[in-house]
């Protein structure tokens, strides 16, 4: 977002390495770009096959920005790519939500269970080991 290094920058900058910072959807599906409440990285999808295809580029950016500038990253686990959602076919995947929009329009399929919990348990495995790394 505009700005949204300079405003870690003077988070960073109050207490360095004692200011942790927690970003939502690090692990939903899209290119990366903003919307109101809403976030991806393209962490997870899938070939056409079914099989995983693993891709950390955004979501190191989101955290070696918060490291270069004082801050320690909190990791939430959340949410769910769409290759990997239970929500019915047809159920949209991003939310339109807005301010004076009622909040259970919030929801889609980004925040349903996982289809596949052995998948989401590789995956989960996957970035936790790529960030120890």
């Amino acid at each position: 977002m505009k700005d949204g290094r300079k405003l870690i920058a003077d988070l960073g900058a109050l207490r360095p390495g004692a200011i942790y910072f927690r970003a939502h959807n690090l692990l939903n599906t899209g290119d990366g770009t903003p919307a109101f409440k809403w976030g991806s990285t393209n962490i997870y999808t899938e070939d056409r096959n079914g099989k995983p295809i693993y891709d950390f580029t955004v979501v190191d950016r989101i955290i070696d920005t918060y490291l270069a500038r004082g801050v320690r990253p909190y990791l939430q686990v959340g949410f769910m790519p769409q290759a990997l959602s239970s929500a019915p076919a047809g159920t949209p995947y991003q939310h339109g939500w807005r301010p004076g929009f009622a909040y259970e329009l919030i929801g889609g399929a980004w925040n349903a269970p996982p289809r596949d919990y052995g998948k989401w348990a590789e995956l989960v495995y996957r970035w936790t080991r790529h960030n120890v790394d």
